[in-house]
């Protein structure tokens, strides 16, 4: 079975006007599709929308009938679509949701992995240190494993070097010829597509449906309103342009480090005490306000904001969420945002990805002005129009060493949440401070000496939120008590301390994913809960790296504040963004089959491409654990 639908109309929650209205078409099995349209046309709204996702979210008032079976899809934000914390089990996800055997799943995996160019990656790598581009094809090696009878890709070779795209393109060939599934594929750059689909679909600016036929009856019928877009093909490639010097466009393979040699020159400007705009490879990460009109007027003059939104083909979208538009448009907001303070050296990290051809021009017509008023551009590309044009070129060459390996850890999580428990029912028996004294010194020396020999238990900043939950709590029991005690507000605060140890230790250490295998395969525990569990401290984990991101944000656009204002403006803008991102998470699980039934509508059993285990050190650490607790509790 393929693709039906019938009068499909979408519209966002405070919208006026519906993103796809009245849409209706059917796909054959073994159909090849080509979805077409100007940016912000619904294209990705309708993938959403076919892969069953888009139903289940609650800012969007769906309404038609869908029907697309079996289907899969790749997420127009890579960044997004990342699911666990190591490149195997991530590509694996789809497979074990569909509940083949751990053999097949495991086969499944290398070779999609090997289709799609990524042979030789290390699978225990965490995805949150792949480049764009290697992110981008891990996802459609995890969504080959899925093996859906409908493919649906959004902006599938985006982030890709041409060598890159071209093995993309070979893979999902391949593919497609070897299962006979239906596709549906929306890209930019359409035109290395066309030998391999058989049908074009065209969407118009007001979300209907334009045309539908062949490419060749689409372009004799349609050709004025395709270029009218501003859509890739033909001659249509961009208008000659210079820039001058002060642009240099960092250039190299996907994964040879262009966005790390960005951050480089970046944070070496800002070292050096220069005013700068930064646009990250992944726009969303730029985007910090509730308003598209707000996020851009932080700490700036609104009508040049708007004066700014204009230039960019975004004056229409001011009191859009910035995180509900297109990724085309999030790009130009995102530049817009770092252009507006002014800095004399912008650092933008693929500035003209998912754009047609009139928006990229508009991004090159910035590029040009900028350049003319000797503001220093740098730029990660790999556009050929864009590094045609750049004054300066720099080759950025793969640094042998990068994929290192991360160090392995010597305890699994269950033995570690043991160890925890452990030392929380022993710290509770704790009678003398002395003993509790003696028992906490012990248990330090024990985890510095882990630290010593395993760097990955060496968490100094951890620390901090324990030693001030530790002293709040001594203080206000020596407070509260009689006489003021100052023995009993000792006792607990070393009990807190015992038992907090191996707990901070064990939120630091542990793998979602390793963890997910114990509860799931070890203790039996149901598995949907475990796995959404499972991927939310995946999500947890990255917090730090997202305040980080923030804090980098703030400091580059100027709107930094000063003490607690700042951290209470950081708060609120980290919650946002969990709430975003638990959003994104349930998304990219529910693309990948997470809910996958049987013929008869029951649940598949998942299962699971790495057997449980648990560690000889987990009983030598738990033994130790609870020996220190007891000479802590015998301690006269």
């Amino acid at each position: 079975m393929g693709i039906a639908v019938s009068e499909l109309s979408v519209t966002p929650f405070g919208a006026v006007a519906p993103v796809l209205d009245a849409v209706s078409f059917s796909v054959a099995k073994g159909e090849r599709v080509l979805l077409l349209g100007p940016s912000g046309a619904g294209k990705s709204t309708l993938l959403l929308a076919l892969s069953g996702v888009l139903q289940s979210l609650e800012s969007f008032d769906v309404r038609g009938e869908v029907t697309a079976e079996g289907s899969g899809l790749l997420l127009q934000n890579y960044s997004d679509a990342t699911i666990t914390d190591t490149v195997l089990r991530d590509v694996a996800f789809g497979a074990e949701s569909a509940g083949l055997e751990v053999a097949s799943v495991s086969a499944l995996a290398t070779e999609a992995l090997s289709r799609v160019g990524l042979g030789d990656i290390d699978t225990a790598r965490n995805p949150a240190l792949l480049s764009g581009g290697e992110l981008q094809r891990m996802c459609l090696a995890g969504l080959l494993t899925l093996q859906p009878s409908v493919l649906l890709l959004d902006e599938p070779t985006s982030q890709l070097d041409a060598a890159s795209a071209a093995e993309v393109r070979a893979a999902v060939y391949e593919y497609l010829r070897e299962s006979a599934a239906s596709a549906i594929i929306a890209e930019h750059v359409f035109e290395p597509w066309l030998p391999l689909i058989n049908r074009v679909l065209v969407l118009g600016s007001n979300g209907r449906l334009e045309a539908d036929g062949s490419w060749q009856s689409v372009v004799e019928s349609h050709a004025e309103t395709l270029e009218g877009w501003g859509l890739w093909f033909g001659s249509n490639t961009g208008d000659d342009q210079r820039f001058g010097d002060s642009v240099v466009a960092l250039v190299g393979p996907s994964g040879s480090g262009k966005s790390t040699e960005l951050r480089r020159r970046l944070d070496a400007a800002l070292a050096e005490g220069l005013r700068c705009g930064w646009v990250p490879q992944n726009p969303a990460l730029a985007l910090s306000g509730t308003t598209v009109i707000g996020c851009l007027s932080q700490g700036s003059d609104a009508l040049r904001a708007m004066a700014l939104l204009e230039e960019l083909g975004l004056a229409h979208l001011t009191e859009r969420n910035p995180h509900e538009i297109s990724g085309g448009e999030q790009r130009r907001l995102a530049i817009a945002c770092a252009v507006i303070g002014g800095g004399s050296h912008i650092f933008l990290d693929e500035p003209t990805v998912g754009l047609d051809r009139h928006n990229w021009q508009k991004v090159m017509n910035l590029i040009a002005r900028l350049s003319a008023a000797g503001t220093a551009v740098t730029l990660a590309t790999h556009d050929p129009l864009l590094i045609a044009a750049a004054g300066r070129v720099v080759e950025i060459n793969p640094v042998p060493g990068r994929q290192a390996k991360a160090e392995a850890v010597p305890f699994t999580p269950l033995g570690m949440l043991a160890v925890s428990a452990a030392a929380l029912v022993t710290a509770l028996s704790f009678t003398s401070w002395m003993g509790a004294l003696a028992a906490l010194g012990l248990e330090v020396l024990l985890f510095g000496l882990l630290a010593l020999r395993h760097r990955v238990f060496w968490r100094p900043r951890m620390m901090i939120p324990l030693i001030i939950g530790v002293a709040s709590l001594g203080f206000s029991n020596w407070w509260l008590s009689d006489s003021h005690d100052v023995g009993r507000g000792l006792l607990i605060g070393l009990r807190t301390a015992f038992f907090g140890l191996p707990g901070i230790l064990f939120a630091a250490t542990a793998s979602p994913s390793v963890l997910g295998d114990q509860l799931g395969q070890l203790l039996r525990l149901p598995v949907r809960p475990v796995i959404a569990g499972m991927v939310g401290l995946n999500r947890v984990q990255h917090l730090q790296a997202g305040w980080q991101n923030l804090v980098l944000v703030r400091r580059v656009r100027g709107v930094a504040q000063r003490g607690l204002a700042e951290f209470w403006q950081l708060i609120g803008l980290s919650l946002l963004d969990a709430t975003r991102g638990a959003t994104v998470a349930a998304i990219a699980m529910e693309a990948r089959g997470f809910s996958a039934r049987d013929a008869n509508g029951r649940r598949v059993k998942r299962s699971w491409v790495v057997p449980a285990r648990v560690s000889p050190g987990d009983a030598w650490l738990l033994l130790a654990t609870i020996a220190l607790g007891v000479l802590g509790a015998i301690w006269p």
